[in-house]
């Protein structure tokens, strides 16, 4: 029924959360908040490129993957504009078109943070197998329990649209 066995999927709680933030560095804070916030892959963050950011309609377009699903626009929130605003504006200033940009070559997208990763899960006590695109897991989970809280109707079309893995409506 799913592509990977469900013992590999971790879902963070919201203390776990907070707890694993308060011990990132960055760019990995600002990776996983936009990973938490929109849904989005590692891979697909870390590509982000400034002119892919429309500010006035609070999008970000992802233009790569395999499929057409895999490319789209995916919304973004207020409290996310302003970190995207703040790492533009760090782009500008090193004249990289990457809002992530690797430390080696500003015309390059960061290509891990593993490392950074691997460290602020010690940091934070992490315990249990975490990995980071377990952070689109839990913008999932969460985004379906805050519907489900408002009594609202589960868009599946737009939760599959946002993760761009059709598949995940049946886990709804």
């Amino acid at each position: 029924m799913f592509p990977e066995s469900l013992d590999s999927i971790r879902v963070l709680a919201f203390e776990e959360q907070t707890r694993y933030l308060s011990k990132t560095s960055q760019p990995l804070r600002d990776i996983a908040k936009i990973m938490l916030n929109a849904g989005m892959g590692p891979e697909e963050v870390f590509r982000i490129r400034v002119e892919n950011i429309d500010i006035q309609q609070k999008t970000i377009f992802n233009p790569f993957g395999n499929t057409q699903a895999a490319r789209r626009t995916i919304p973004v929130t207020d409290d996310l504009l302003i970190l995207l605003r703040r790492r533009m504006k760090r782009s500008r200033e090193l004249d990289t078109p990457f809002l992530f940009p690797s430390r080696h070559n500003v015309q390059k997208p960061i290509g891990s943070v593993k490392k950074a990763h691997r460290s602020a899960a010690t940091r934070a006590k992490m315990k249990g197998h975490f990995r980071l695109y377990d952070l689109r897991y839990t913008f999932a989970t969460q985004t379906v329990c805050v519907i489900r809280l408002q009594r609202r109707p589960l868009p599946r079309a737009q939760i599959c649209q946002r993760l761009a893995h059709c598949w995940g409506t049946q886990a709804f």
